[in-house]
């Protein structure tokens, strides 16, 4: 019938053939191809995109098409293009291809394909496609074709990567690169583009054939350039080249695999695409998740580029594209689709050794002879032969009767083996009815079933004969399998499997011959014919064998009877099922122990948990040659572990050709010797006369293992090839594509260079070097350096006879490196514990360096939370003259690491033009001590070390800092008061500082000390050098007046401040005020440095008690530890413990209580800069060290006094908080996750249907076009602004989020107003605005130093509040946040994984220690004024940018709105309150955050933000019930009381059950009743400063017992304590309460729970009891206080109601008949807030209640309800039980008789009453009396 198809003639005659430009031997397969894709049937289910119905469905069955082929075969058209959300579009495409009736179709038998006529069999087209195009950030696209109508095949997912990417990340939402091809009518043809880079189209479908049928699918499409890699595993060059490549797992000797269409042991259908040759970042990484047998063919086009064709039997097409980025980048991105790689133990980087040895004595030769010849080695592996008749998991009685006796001396440590022992696991399992697993297996139905007998296991036929395998599709495969593994195990002690055979092989083709599996006879392929299934016929082959060739039929049956389970699918996934089986087992075995796993078989996917080697090569110099490009390849399928068998595994290997393949393997990333029985040994010692050349290539392999180790594992860390071709660190130098280099060289993780010989009698190596500056890792000596002039390298010649490779060190690289002389008799790595590191820094030709080492503990799978103890992870950098090690992990020092330490720190560089003539050393507390160095008299080489080459701790170094006599010795670093003067009736002096040390260059300070007022000293010292200009904090935050106008009549002296004197080294200190020998803070014999970016100076502070320092989440008292000031967009308890966990804001101020009990100090420092604070009990005293990063020395000394007075004279500096509207003290719900307009009404209905009070409405950014701060989403919330406007109708409010970063978008008018009024931060390289990544997509911030940043922020808001009238603002993101660290080089996502080397990176101490970059923009980033001071960039503006948004976002309130201001900001600093209130952060639904926020509320009192508080019921994870009542009843404490959560959590308002509803509501109302109390009492810190919420240790300062309630209880201002219960099950809580009279608050009992006791010093604990339902709160009111409240009944809907409810006033006298209160009333003014207000005093003292004018004017425009008092309830009245009259006195001079006194015998209550509650105006009362 072949004649019957015209090709050429039914093609258009306008389009060429797609053949065109295709070589002669490629033709016939991409012709064939085309032919018979005409007539098969296909079928996709994306179940991540459409939820297919879960009823049956009917299959389709039209009539079979006319295999008819069309040279651009592409039958279908475009029907709908849905974009259904920003990230995500749908498209439906419809099949216009006719249909004939009772066609033919063509099937593949044999390699050739010959018509078969088959009229009854299905074998479908698919008519209606869809296809989801997902973005889900800016690097990776996801392209996926599916059958709507039909269920298909879709790879599971393995491990713990349940499709990470099912969803777009919500961060990306710039327009789509996805565009239909216009050029083609209707056809669906389409064209990729990035956002980032549109000059040309990534991938692109024009003129491509798509074909989609049952069993088989063809996509094509085109590539810009033909440089692609990948498409594994396969044994040729690295470069794909234009060919065929087939992708279907079977086990071939490599060097039998020259055909490309014949499968090896793994399929990766992963390809890496350099797209152009003009940009560094512009890779493009392409995997088809598929697992089906398939063909990736690739060819010139004839237009452009290169064409790729994909031609696969089944599944689905399920394009990732990852693009625009670096190579390493790529795979990063693509190992975290398929999952990270596993990291193996140390020992497994040793040399493993591996043979065919037939019994324990061969195993145990092998080992005494590495022993003898002191030939270093790790582990050695057992072959089958340890197997009793070939069945896994049994050992020989015979032959291997002795290996567990011999595993245990090799774990021998004594005697010095420290060995580890690899067992093989093998997937057939023999039938036999005596071996268990066989049982076991066919009990439990887990094996592989046949394809004719559904209830029979399948049997085939290996060395063990009958054979059945286990289905890991079924849990209980994996039981039986990790059964089988611990009892291998208790026999053998393995430490590590490696599995062999798991592609699946056996002896048959398919089904084994009728007579059964055990018959000797010749093996029978079966006819075509004879198995009637439906894969026996297949319309395509993409391998050059029948797919049944040796392994299973393709109809085997797996889990179930559904198609989808069968071999023909799973096939190549054997595998990966068998390595996850194993990983899973061995973890259950080895549970502190981690393990070692190597599997042959593997998939997209097999490097999360295992090893890798690519067995079955041969002992020839090619195949040596071709193990380069595979080791490269597999570093990029995410299996890094890999190596080759050295010598081969088959043939004998020449001595040469061992040697060199020893050079060579010891760079292998997994070092193996193995071979098979019947070659010659090719163990490290079969070669007597080259014992000492092998053993020098194991001894370079053994120095570099910890670097290696490290580079491991920081691929399973974060992804990414450890060894790579040297294009990835050099993608502009043509050079490095060509194959001399790619095949032939290698990168080890863009560190060093290897350059090994590779043909047979090679006495030098000519290689090529890129313009770089690389040195020799041997020698040191530097081979080539960097000329600025050259674009390309060049080639050098290097002498290479036996025994030596070339290995190169990039210049730029830090290397931990053992060293090891000759006759080193290192046996393992175990020995290398006891070799110390040595550190070799090889700086790049700009004299930086950066490296990376890991120590652990080889816990299983490393914790990658910093605080875990099981590993370290450092990063180094070097620059000028400056090495610092980096933490990024495991920052608990307590435990002690092996390796830990180093000896030597080995320096390469060209120190011609320095001196040497110190070395010193800081650690992390900035202790110092010099080190000794080596006198350069040899080379360009510095050698530091200690005193007799003592190990250094690393966990502890800072910095190692050295320098000539011209620089100053940080160890030496001394100054002295060289000029003073005291001016100003002796309240300041002045003078200069001058450095001491005689020589070198004399640096001077200015200083100066002011005694502002009787209790502040402002204390100042700056740089006075000439040309050195210094960042000063802007005026903003301590206004200049401030600090120049002294209020006080006190001395310097009176206040307690001292100085060193003239020429003596320097120190201040202040002291007790009458005593100044007493001292209070002291720097006398303490450190004080100050040099370029770093400022040390430690306090000794007479003193335990610390309070403050944040923002962070933990204790309110500081314990000993390091505490960071560093805004950070993140949330970790504060411990102490670094790196450092500040969160969004900084607040360098802390309160100090001092010996003397009723006194408290308090400490500001004034700087914006990176600032870390070690804190150190010692005895009775606490030393404080402050370490700051750049900047000048600026600080506030507030001398002692009680703790609210410090604290108000604090506050007194930064500024006083800010008014705030009446109604913010009502309730607030918000969430992140309202879908639309009608979602947030319901939300509003119910709480209104449930009489629950609301006053603000909060939106989070659900409601804005693609995440866009001012914009509003008029599709989903349509309606917005009107509802907005009924709120306002029922007296509730709206709050909107505004983010800082401005989407990047031209044609976004406020980001084109910005462009134009040049207000956006700049970037330092470009000095364009620099662009960072939000949740908008690709941003850029406004810079609020810029003149015009005022005004354009304000009409932005404006604008916004036209379209939705919000009464207050949520300032969100602006610490500020990024989603890429630092700045988006060429709009690249960057990930900084090292510390990033930029201008401020050479500071000696890196505060945080993080890199200051994470998570924000870059350092270098220039503000406003840079061009003239050059101190304005983000290093030292960073924590004021929030500052400074909030000032000009309060001004809009005021200038524009005429409004309060009411505004929540995320960052803050100190002076944030005069302008916004804040809230704790992103918070977790834990008991733990709950009840930090307690202390965080104190704190920000103390900040001067006394409206504060957290996410009730917490804001990431899911409240439980009892969680989130409890946090409801605390949160109506809050001062701001509001609800939220993040849309992945579950829903949390105070109605989503009847337990949390009941609970919120008496809590709210409870809320309610106070509120005018709580508003009053704000008020109060508004006008006077001081604080809200306050610890009980500051009215009871003399009471110790009060510090065991710092963190569990608060004081609300002088009457309320809140003593919350913190944990779930318990409604008790037992806790203290000072000697005062304590009353429940709860109406009527108002029970006492404590009485004042005159003969006692302290008070008592009490259990006090808070349920979830009823009226107790755990609330108590303090005596000698005066109480504000109203009688809130259910039916309260907001608090603007309340000013209808008249006020009651509960007095509870102290036992001296005395009480205070105060209530506070205003009009809200904007203007004239001082005098708009009527602040009222209240003193009560025996029998009447007085009443004064605190603060404001007598009359006010203010007349509502609740002026009025109705009650007025006096508690412990006994006292005034017989009281008969009452009356009120007004000002006015009139006495008004009240209602009848009414005592309570029952409660001990006196309730006196006005006849008219509108008659007792509380601003109108002079006195109210009572008598008897």
């Amino acid at each position: 019938m072949t004649e019957e198809l015209p090709i050429q003639e039914e093609a258009p005659a306008s389009e060429p053939l797609a053949t065109s430009g295709i070589p002669e031997a490629d033709k016939k397969r991409v012709i064939i191809g085309s032919a018979i894709g005409g007539g098969v049937f296909l079928g996709v289910l994306v179940a991540l995109i459409i939820l297919v119905s879960t009823e049956e469905r009917q299959k389709p069955k039209p009539p079979l098409p006319r295999p008819t082929v069309y040279p651009h075969y592409n039958p279908y058209f475009v029907d709908t293009f849905i974009k259904e959300h920003e990230h995500l579009l749908r498209i439906s495409l419809i099949n216009e291809r006719k249909i004939l009736e009772k066609d033919t179709v063509h099937y593949s038998d044999s390699y050739g394909y010959v018509p078969i006529v088959k009229e009854d069999f299905e074998n479908h087209e698919v008519q209606r496609l869809s296809v989801a195009v997902i973005e889900h950030d800016e690097h990776l696209v996801r392209i996926i074709y599916y059958d709507p109508d039909l269920e298909r095949w879709h790879v599971p997912y393995f491990g713990n990567y349940s499709d990470p990417y099912s969803h777009a990340s919500l961060y990306t939402r710039n327009p789509s690169g996805f565009h239909l091809n216009e050029k083609v009518n209707n056809s669906f043809q389409w064209y990729y583009e990035s956002n980032i880079n549109k000059s040309t189209s990534i991938i692109d479908t024009h003129d491509c054939r798509l074909q989609y049928f049952d069993k088989y699918i063809e996509f094509e499409a085109l590539l810009e350039r033909d440089y692609i890699y990948g498409m594994g595993e396969r044994i040729e060059s690295f470069h794909l080249k234009n060919d065929n490549y087939s992708l279907w797992n079977r086990h071939f000797a490599a060097d039998h695999t020259s055909d490309t269409e014949i499968g090896l042991s793994g399929s990766h259908p992963f390809i890496l695409n350099r797209h152009t040759d003009n940009q560094k970042h512009d890779f493009v990484g392409l995997f088809m998740r598929n697992s089906n047998a398939m063909l990736f063919s690739m060819w010139d086009n004839v237009y452009k580029g290169t064409t790729i064709n994909y031609k696969i039997i089944g599944g689905v097409i399920d394009l990732f594209i990852f693009h625009t980025a670096s190579p390493q980048y790529i795979l990063r991105k693509y190992h975290s689709v398929i999952g990270r790689p596993y990291l193996p133990p140390v020992w497994a980087m040793g040399l493993h050794q591996a043979r065919e040895y037939y019994n324990v004595k061969d195993l145990d030769s092998v080992i005494e002879n590495y022993r003898k010849h002191h030939l270093p080695v790790d582990a050695v592996w057992a072959d089958m032969e340890m197997y009793e008749d070939h069945k896994t998991f049994t050992v020989n009685k015979i032959s291997f009767a002795g290996i567990k006796e011999l595993v245990q001396k090799l774990h021998d440590h004594q005697k010095g083996y420290d060995m580890y022992f690899v067992a093989m696991a093998h997937p057939a399992i023999v039938k036999d009815e005596g071996y268990k697993y066989y049982v076991q297996a066919v009990k439990e139905k887990a094996l592989i079933k046949s394809a004719y007998h559904f209830e029979h296991p399948f049997e085939g036929r290996t060395a063990s004969k009958t054979t059945v395998w286990l289905d890991f599709f079924l849990h209980n495969s994996t039981l039986i399998w990790g059964g089988g593994l611990h009892d291998m195990f208790e026999l053998t002690l393995f430490d590590g499997i490696w599995i062999t055979d798991d592609e699946i092989n056996h002896e048959c083709n398919g089904e084994c011959s009728m007579m059964g599996a055990d018959a000797e006879e010749t093996l029978h392929i079966p006819d075509p014919f004879h198995n009637a299934s439906e894969f026996d016929y297949i319309p395509y082959r993409p391998t050059i064998d029948p797919l049944e060739t040796q392994t299973l039929p393709m109809a085997a049956y797996h889990y179930g009877d559904d198609m989808f389970y069968k071999q023909y699918f799973a096939h190549n996934l054997n595998g990966i099922q068998l390595a996850q089986a194993t990983f899973n087992g061995l973890r259950s075995n080895f549970e502190n122990k981690r393990f070692f796993l190597a599997s042959r078989s593997t998939w997209a996917g097999s490097g999360q948990f295992g090893s890798h080697w690519l067995d079955g090569n041969y002992a020839t110099w090619e195949s040596m040659q071709t193990s380069i490009p595979s080791i490269l390849n597999f570093n990029m399928f995410g299996i890094p572990h890999v190596g080759a068998p050295i010598g081969g595994f088959y043939s004998n290997a020449t001595d040469e050709l061992l040697v060199r393949w020893f050079e060579l393997g010891a760079f292998y990333p997994l070092m193996l010797s193995y071979s098979h029985s019947s070659t010659k040994a090719k163990e490290a010692f079969a070669i007597p006369e080259h014992i000492e050349t092998i053993n020098s290539a194991l001894h370079e392999r053994y120095s570099l293992i910890r670097f290696m180790y490290s580079k491991m594992f920081e691929s399973h860390l974060w992804g990414g090839a450890v060894v790579h071709p040297l294009f990835f660190d050099f993608t502009n130098d043509t050079k490095l594509y060509d194959r001399e280099v790619l095949d032939r060289t290698f990168m080890w993780a863009s560190t060093l260079y290897i350059i090994p010989a590779l043909i047979p009698h090679q006495t030098s190596v000519r290689a090529y070097l890129p313009n770089w500056r690389w040195y020799d890792l041997r020698t040191f000596d530097t081979i080539s350096d960097y000329s600025p002039e050259d674009t390309q390298g060049h080639y050098v010649d290097f002498p290479q006879p036996l025994g030596t490779i070339t290995v190169l060190i990039k210049g730029g690289s830090v290397i931990p490196h053992q060293y090891m002389s000759k006759d080193s008799k290192v046996a393992n790595t175990k020995d290398l514990e006891i070799i110390p590191t040595r550190l070799i820094v090889a700086p790049d030709h700009d004299g930086k360096a950066v490296g990376s080492m890991v120590v652990d503990s080889e816990g299983i799978i490393p914790n990658p939370d910093p605080r875990s103890n099981t590993y370290r992870h450092y990063t180094f950098t070097y620059m000028n003259q400056i090495f610092r090690a980096n933490k990024l992990a495991g920052f608990d020092f307590h435990t002690e690491m092996v390796l830990d330490e180093f000896w030597e720190l080995v320096i390469l560089d060209k120190f011609s033009d320095h001196n040497v003539d110190f070395v010193c050393m800081m650690d992390m507390n900035m202790r110092k001590k010099n080190l000794q160095y080596m006198p350069i008299t040899h080379g360009n080489i510095l050698q530091i070390h200690d005193e007799g080459y003592t190990r250094m701790k690393m966990a502890s170094l800072e910095s190692i800092v050295w320098g000539s006599k011209e620089q100053h010795d940080f160890c030496q670093f001394q100054v002295h008061i060289e000029e003073m003067r005291l001016t100003d009736n002796d309240r300041r002096i002045s003078g200069v500082l001058a450095t001491t040390d005689p020589e070198a260059y004399q640096l001077r300070y200015t200083f100066a000390a002011t005694a502002l007022n009787n209790h502040i000293v402002h204390f100042t010292v700056q740089k006075n050098e000439p040309g050195v200009v210094e960042w000063k904090v802007p005026p903003e935050v301590v206004d200049e007046s401030i600090k120049t106008t002294m209020k006080g009549d006190k001395t310097l002296d009176a206040v307690g401040f001292g100085l060193s004197h003239t020429n003596e080294n320097f120190f201040f200190e202040m002291s007790e005020e009458y005593d100044p020998h007493d001292y209070l803070i002291t720097t006398r014999h303490q450190p004080f440095v100050y040099v370029r970016n770093f400022i040390q100076v430690r306090f000794l502070i007479s003193a335990r008690h610390i309070f403050g320092l944040g923002e962070r989440v933990g204790r309110f008292e500081l314990a000993d530890g390091i505490y960071s000031l560093w805004n950070y967009d993140f949330m970790h308890e504060e411990t102490g413990t670094p790196p450092g966990n500040n969160m969004h804001s900084s607040h360098p101020f802390y309160l100090i209580h001092t010996h003397n009990p009723f006194d408290f100090a308090g400490v500001f420092f004034l700087t914006s800069n990176p600032m870390d604070v070690r804190v150190k009990h010692i005895a009775i005293e606490t030393e404080v060290d402050h370490m700051l990063s750049g900047g000048i020395l600026e600080i506030f000394l507030i001398n002692q006094g009680p703790a609210e007075d410090v604290i108000k004279q604090y506050h007194y500096l930064i500024g006083k908080p800010i008014p705030l509207p009446f109604w913010a003290f009502g309730y607030h719900q918000s969430r992140w996750g309202y879908r639309d307009i009608d979602h947030l009404k319901l939300v509003v209905r119910r709480f209104e249907d449930e009489n629950i009070p609301l006053d603000g409405v909060w939106m989070d950014k659900d409601f804005m076009v693609d995440f866009k701060s001012f914009t509003v989403d008029t599709k989903r919330w349509y309606g917005l602004e009107e509802f907005v406007r009924e709120l306002h109708a029922k007296g509730k409010h709206f709050v909107a989020i505004v983010d800082p970063g401005i989407a990047k978008e031209e044609g976004f008018k406020i980001y084109d107003d910005g462009m134009t009024a040049n207000v956006y931060i700049k970037s330092n390289e470009t000095k364009e605005a620099l662009t960072g990544i939000t949740w908008a997509g690709y941003s850029v911030w406004v810079d609020f130093l810029h003149p015009a940043a005022a005004n354009f922020w304000e009409n932005a808001l404006e604008e916004f509040h036209r379209k939705v009238s919000f009464d207050a603002l949520w300032l969100d993101m602006n610490e500020p946040s990024n989603f890429c660290d630092g700045e988006c080089h060429d709009r690249m996502t960057y990930h900084y994984y090292y510390f990033p080397l930029d201008y401020y990176d050479d500071l000696y101490y890196n505060p945080t220690h993080r890199p200051l970059e994470a998570r924000t923009i870059s350092m270098e980033a220039l503000h406003y004024g840079y061009e003239t001071s050059k101190t304005a960039t983000e290093f030292n503006y960073h924590n004021l940018y929030g500052l400074h948004q909030s000032r000009v976002t309060s001004n809009f309130f005021i200038s524009r709105l005429n409004k309060r201001p009411f505004i929540i900001s995320s960052s803050t600093f100190p002076g944030s309150g005069r302008y916004v209130a804040h809230w704790l952060g992103d918070n977790y639904s834990r008991w733990s955050d709950m009840e930090h926020s307690i202390a965080g509320m104190i704190n920000f009192g103390m900040f001067g933000i006394p409206y504060v508080g957290a996410n009730i019921c917490g804001y990431s994870g899911n409240a439980t019930e009892n969680l989130c009542a409890r946090w409801m009843q605390l949160g109506a404490f809050y001062p701001f009381m509001r609800n939220h959560n993040c849309r992945h959590g579950s829903p949390q308002e105070p109605y989503v059950s009847e337990k949390v509803k009941v609970a919120s509501k008496t809590a709210i109302l409870a809320r309610y009743s106070l509120v005018r109390y709580i508003y009053s009492e704000y008020m109060e810190t508004v006008i006077h400063g001081g604080t809200l919420i306050k610890p009980l240790i500051f009215y009871f300062p003399d009471d110790n017992e009060t510090y065991t309630t710092l963190d569990t209880s608060f004081m609300v201002g002088p009457a309320i304590r809140v003593t919350p219960v913190l944990a779930d099950d318990t409604d008790k809580v037992r806790t203290y309460f000072p000697n005062v009279d304590w009353y429940t608050y709860s109406d009527p009992g108002y029970e006492r729970v404590n009485t004042f006791n005159e003969t006692a010093h302290h008070g008592k604990y009490v259990t006090v009891h808070s349920g979830l339902v009823g009226r107790s709160l755990n609330v108590h009111i303090r005596g000698g206080t005066i109480l504000t409240v109203q009688e809130v009944a259910e039916g309260v809907q907001n608090v603007l109601a309340l000013h209808n409810l008249p006020i009651n006033l509960i007095v509870v006298p102290d036992h001296q008949h005395s009480a205070y209160g105060e209530v506070f009333y205003d009009t809200e003014s904007t203007t004239d807030f001082k005098n708009e207000h009527q602040d009222v005093a209240m003193h009560c003292h025996e029998w009447d209640i007085d009443f004064s004018l605190k603060s404001g004017k007598q009359e006010i425009k203010y007349n509502q309800t609740d002026m009025y008092i109705d009650k007025i309830i006096i508690l412990g009245a006994e006292y005034y039980q017989k009281a008969v009259i009452a009356r009120y006195e007004t000002k006015g001079g009139q006495t008004i008789n009240m209602k009848a006194p009414v005592y309570s015998k029952d409660h001990k209550t006196l309730t006196l009453q006005a006849v008219d509650t509108h008659s007792m105006n509380v601003m109108q009362l002079n006195k109210i009396h009572w008598a008897d």
